[in-house]
């Protein structure tokens, strides 16, 4: 696993201690969720939460990430590169069992948004006839407005009418925005309507699902059903035109993500290849939770835990996610981009090595750790974080989350990996048939493996299980040295 072992290849330990206070970390568990990376307020949420439901603290922790991430939007970045800005926006995926309160632990944790979708509507129901009076007025003066204009045939006349016909259609379009609610959640939606939501609001929205099996099911149907995700991720701009909807473009769509599912929604997900090489799955930060404990009927939620958390996602909403303008640049400590410059050099390694045949999942690792960084110090300082420099113990809590979840994933990946390995295997076997001998690049020539680091790991592997034996040829006259690869000996 990636968080156990350094890489010159002595362990580590994979994540810090876990307070005593929880009850599901016990000290024979091989992997606890890191709880003291998390920031005081959103600590003590989750912990709350996890008294209250029963549930493992790994539902609510991704819950409350996801929940400050969405908040932040696209309002709070971080330079994490010479010309390259990361956003706090988080993909999140969950998997619990029927019953291990993932609808409560989710209603808990993301309360403060959806209180305030509940007000936006209800704001949206008390002026929607001062909004449809606004319109129908506004139409009457475009529709008097071009009687004057076929009337006349002076140019300057009509210049100055067709100015107050845009005035007019102006007040429409302003009407029409306000008589829709602002929404900061969807839930079950195609592709092609999760694009003109984020064109509707701002390009940034939060997809969240207590149960997310019909977004699945949504996200499974077409093959570009999760363009607008992997485009809303990574904020690159995208245009979706169809034939009988208006053309919706997106500048810098920005789309946080946090998907409870039933566990028998992993094979689905990762038998999807589309997912996987698009890039869909290596986006997300997937982990299952343990069962719930046993309910303490006596368990309550502290009012003011509440209150700390309620008052820390509306101050992020109204101060990042609502605010006009280009986004704030954190200031950083120096030492934040030499300590993640080092985290990708070291999975870099793994990349070239052991895991060249996951290594577009690898390559989102440290990214989750410039993404986590802005999370934990926005959840730190609310509505004051851009005015805060970030210190290098944030960047080394996002790195202890990304490693822990890192970790999650390649546990997900493993019977694929073995499953792919299998299949690469049998192909090799049968270009021996045809072969006495085979190198690297046959391989890579026959499209077994994508790459020549992928092609001598699979290679050495076999040599090591002894399925293939292999012998080294110098060069007669300078030059690499060549590796051909034969069956082992019966």
């Amino acid at each position: 696993m990636y968080s156990g072992t350094d890489f010159g290849g002595a362990k580590r330990t994979s994540v810090a201690s876990v307070a005593s206070v929880d009850r599901h970390d016990e000290p024979n568990d091989p992997s606890p969720f890191p709880l003291t990376a998390l920031p005081p307020v959103m600590r003590r949420e989750v912990e709350a939460v996890s008294a209250v439901t029963s549930a493992s603290p790994v539902l609510p922790c991704g819950c409350a990430l996801a929940t400050v991430a969405a908040s932040v939007g696209k309002g709070l970045v971080v330079r994490s590169g010479d010309d390259r800005v990361t956003r706090a926006n988080l993909y999140i995926g969950l998997f619990a069992e029927s019953g291990d309160c993932k609808s409560e632990t989710y209603r808990h944790v993301l309360k403060p948004l959806l209180d305030l979708e509940v007000r936006s509507r209800a704001y949206a129901a008390q002026r929607k006839y001062e909004y449809a009076a606004v319109q129908d007025v506004a139409a009457e003066k475009i529709r008097k407005l071009r009687r004057e204009a076929a009337a006349s045939d002076d140019p300057n006349m009509h210049e100055d009418l067709a100015a107050r016909i845009a005035q007019c259609r102006q007040a429409l379009d302003a009407a029409a925005i306000g008589l829709r609610p602002t929404r900061l959640i969807c839930e079950d939606c195609t592709s092609p309507e999760l694009s003109r939501l984020l064109a509707d609001h701002n390009e940034t929205l939060f997809s969240a699902s207590p149960d997310a099996g019909a977004a699945i099911a949504e996200l499974t149907r077409t093959q570009s059903a999760d363009t607008p995700y992997v485009k809303g991720y990574s904020g690159e701009p995208t245009h979706v035109d169809r034939t009988t909807r208006r053309h919706v473009p997106l500048i810098s769509p920005c789309l946080s993500l946090l998907w409870l599912m039933q566990p028998d929604r992993i094979t689905e997900l990762f038998g999807r290849r589309r997912l996987d090489q698009g890039g869909f799955l290596p986006r997300v930060m997937m982990a299952q939770a343990p069962e719930a404990g046993a309910i303490d009927p006596g368990a309550r939620i502290d009012p003011q835990i509440k209150f700390a958390w309620h008052d820390l996602v509306t101050s992020l909403v109204k101060c990042y996610h609502d605010a006009k303008g280009p986004p704030a640049v954190l200031e950083i400590d120096p030492d934040i981009t030499a300590f993640l410059t080092d985290e990708q050099n070291r999975i870099a390694e793994l990349r070239r090595g052991e895991l060249s045949d996951i290594g577009r999942y690898l390559a989102r690792w440290v990214e989750w750790g410039w993404r986590l960084t802005v999370v934990l110090h926005a959840a730190s300082w609310g509505a004051d974080a851009d005015r805060q420099t970030v210190a290098i113990e944030t960047a080394q809590d996002a790195m202890r989350l990304a490693r822990w979840f890192a970790d999650r994933q390649l546990e997900f990946l493993l019977v694929s990996r073995e499953a792919q390995k299998e299949e690469c295997e049998a192909k090799v076997f049968r270009l021996l048939e045809h072969r006495a001998e085979i190198t690297a690049r046959d391989l890579q020539m026959r499209r077994i493996v994508h790459s020549s680091s992928q092609a001598t790991t699979l290679l050495e592997s076999m040599v090591a299980e002894r399925k293939l034996r292999k012998r080294t040829q110098p060069p007669d006259h300078g030059g690499h040295t060549a590796t051909y690869y034969t069956r082992a000996a019966p």
